[in-house]
């Protein structure tokens, strides 16, 4: 998985473009729900 920090290049219809995950809201494992 991601964590803060890492750089994710998404592909979009204009071509490619990168983005920083800045904060993770939320994360099930972390929290003990495995059942999503």
């Amino acid at each position: 998985g991601y964590k803060v920090g890492d750089i994710i290049e998404w592909k979009v219809p204009a071509g490619l473009t990168k983005l920083k995950v800045e904060e993770i809201l939320y994360q099930p494992e972390a929290a003990g729900d495995y059942q999503l």
